[in-house]
């Protein structure tokens, strides 16, 4: 190729401008590289607008459809140059058949289109007529069948646009009632909001505390109007929300509680039965908890000093009932022991009582009160039935008077030893139960204001619905505690009327009512024994 070129060359001038041959030949190979591109491009430039134009050459053919075969067209098309555009026979069919293809996707394309457009328009339909929930297909459909718009349709298209419209009322219609609950939930809460609000302004004017309950409150605000406007949402409503403020106050009251606690702990402050509230808060109001007190409403400081008033009265009605029952089995040490009557004297007695553990628990004065007081009952008995001595007595023999004198002093010398060495175990006996009595009554005293504290929290933690239930147990409970008494009163009488009668058999017969002492100690030993360890 080289050879041919430089014949045709050498005799130019240009061909001087290189020197070597080698850069000669060099130009030319990249002119031959350069001149094959630019005729490979050129070549495909003139296949692509072949292509375009034997495209839009089919286009232009209306005649021409998805299913049209190459052959029945093929004559038709010859007459057109852009036919021979594309050189190669079998080419042409092949974009022949490419195009139908694209053909196809646009009719596709095209029918999609039109069938959307053509249920908008049958939706439009529906809109137009009165359709609610309750219509039904087959009443709707003859009312709209006649519309072109109704006949642009398949059957299956109309029924899928009629459930599709159908759906959409009912989501309308559930999103309109969702609002109207909505709305009056917004309105309830509104209410409720204004009720607590009520019973906040109360709370301020000192007509509600942390002890207020229901049952008590409910009548005094049935007419107010933050009240009766909460009708409509149930009767329990009202009191829930009256049950959670008080339990919020309670909270607070219990915190309180636990402030003034410490407080009253670190000055070691007591509140007795005397005690006056204002003297209490004066106290308590120190430098360091004057900030505290500030902080502490008035219905609190109310709460906890009533509170407090009620544990020392309650504390002293115990240590009264104790000292009553101390008097009582003092006096029965009294009348169980041996040479006192209207004419002894305190002093003869007292180093043979000072011993004993009720003696001591009630101090020489008290105990020196209950003698007295013993001595002047025997001595009121003495004067309403005075012990004279019988006619028949009187009248009887000297021999025989003197045998019967020696007789009764022989016997009552058997008596009186009997009697004094009863005395004695009695005295040992009743002196231990005594002391067990003192230290039962002591544990029991503890063991009811632990119960009492245990009450008094489980009742603040408790929620106004379950007091109310409380209360109506605690009326029930309280008919059984009166009949519990009512058992345990005439439990009590049999018992007495059963110690009557040992204390006559006892007078009959002391041997007899020694034994019945030692096996009612025993009895009363193994009962005290079984308590402590119910107890422990």
């Amino acid at each position: 190729m080289w050879d041919q070129a430089m014949r045709s060359i050498v005799n130019d001038e240009r061909y001087r401008a290189l020197r070597t041959l080698g850069e000669k030949k060099q130009a030319f190979q990249e002119y031959c590289a350069q001149k094959k591109k630019r005729d490979k491009e050129e070549k495909r430039r003139r296949d692509r607008q072949a292509r375009e134009e034997f495209f839009q050459m089919l286009a232009d053919f209306e005649e021409i459809k998805s299913t049209t075969r190459y052959h029945k067209v093929q004559q038709m098309l010859e007459e057109d140059s852009r036919f021979h555009a594309v050189e190669d026979d079998a080419q042409r069919e092949e974009l022949f058949e490419e195009y139908l293809v694209d053909l196809k996707k646009k009719e596709k394309e095209n029918a999609r289109q039109r069938r959307k457009e053509n249920m908008a328009k049958f939706r439009e339909l529906l809109e137009e007529t009165d359709i609610d929930l309750r219509s039904q297909w087959k009443r709707i459909q003859p009312l709209i069948e006649d519309d072109p718009r109704y006949t642009a349709l398949e059957k299956i298209d109309r029924l899928q646009v009629w459930e599709d419209y159908m759906r959409d009322l009912e989501r309308q219609e559930a999103e309109k009632r969702e609002k109207q609950r909505e709305a009056q939930r917004r309105a309830q809460k509104k209410k409720r909001d204004a009720f607590t609000a009520f019973l906040r302004d109360m709370y301020e004017a000192g007509d509600l505390t942390a002890k207020t309950r229901w049952r008590d409150f409910h009548p005094a605000i049935k007419e107010e109007p933050a009240y009766m406007d909460l009708s409509d949402q149930g009767e329990r409503v009202p009191q829930e929300l009256f049950d959670s403020f008080v339990e919020d106050l309670e909270g607070k009251l219990g915190r309180d509680r636990k402030r003034i606690a410490n407080q009253m702990k670190a000055l070691k402050l007591e509140v007795t039965t005397k005690t006056a509230m204002q003297e209490w808060r004066e106290a308590l109001d120190t430098e360091e908890f004057h900030e505290t007190m500030e902080r502490i409403p008035q219905q609190n400081l109310d709460i906890v000093f009533l509170e407090l008033s009620g544990k020392a009265l309650a504390k002293e009605k115990a240590a009264i009932k104790r000292n009553e029952r101390l008097v009582e089995r003092f006096r029965e040490q009294l009348r169980t022991a041996s040479g006192i009557t209207p004419e002894t004297a305190w002093e003869d007695v007292r180093s043979r009582l000072n011993t004993t553990s009720h003696y001591n628990m009630l101090g020489e004065d008290e105990a020196r009160k209950v003698f007295d007081a013993y001595v002047a009952g025997l001595a009121e008995g003495d004067r309403k039935h005075p012990r004279d001595t019988p006619l028949e007595n009187a009248e009887e023999p000297a021999e025989e008077k003197k045998h019967r004198h020696k007789k009764h002093r022989h016997r009552h010398h058997h008596h009186s030893k009997h009697r004094s060495d009863r005395d004695k175990e009695g005295k040992e006996s009743k002196d231990k139960d005594a002391s067990k009595d003192a230290s039962r009554d002591k544990d029991k005293d503890k063991d009811k204001e632990d119960r009492r504290g245990r009450e008094e929290e489980t009742k603040r933690e408790r929620s106004g619905r379950d007091r109310d239930r409380d209360h109506d147990r605690g009326d029930r409970g309280d008919r059984g505690d009166r009949e519990r008494e009512q058992r345990s009163g005439r439990d009590h009488e049999r018992g007495d009327r059963k110690g009557e009668g040992a204390e006559s058999a006892r007078h009959r017969s002391s041997h007899h009512s020694r034994d019945r002492s030692r096996d009612r100690d025993r009895e009363r030993d193994r009962d005290s024994h079984k308590r402590h360890r119910s107890e422990d």
